[in-house]
């Protein structure tokens, strides 16, 4: 609570106990599915369209996404660099993208 700086009192978090049926859940409900990953299914992250409902799929900074949710994904997402190094902290590139989030949406 103390790292979230009072957001976790204001948004709903909820705990699964598997993130397949989670995803499952999720995309049966009309809500798209967007993983994070650097793999040749990848897109830039300005080109998805995140004026619908979205959940947003980042992994950890050493596994990355799941590959199975990766497949399950509607979408999968890079952020294109400017050199050969490939890869953000998870905070970082979870920055990145709800901007990307949050930009489209504002301007639509």
């Amino acid at each position: 609570m103390k790292a979230s700086a009072g957001a976790l009192a204001r948004i709903r978090v909820c705990r699964v106990r598997s993130l397949f049926s989670a995803v499952e859940w999720l995309q049966e409900s009309g809500v798209q599915v967007v993983a994070t990953a650097l793999s040749e299914r990848s897109i830039p992250v300005f080109q998805a369209d995140y004026t619908l409902p979205t959940a947003i799929l980042m992994g950890s900074e050493g596994e990355g996404v799941h590959t199975k949710l990766l497949k399950m994904a509607d979408a999968v997402v890079k952020i294109p660099q400017a050199t050969d190094f490939d890869s953000f902290n998870v905070s970082v590139a979870t920055g990145i993208v709800l901007y990307e989030v949050m930009r489209q949406r504002l301007t639509q």
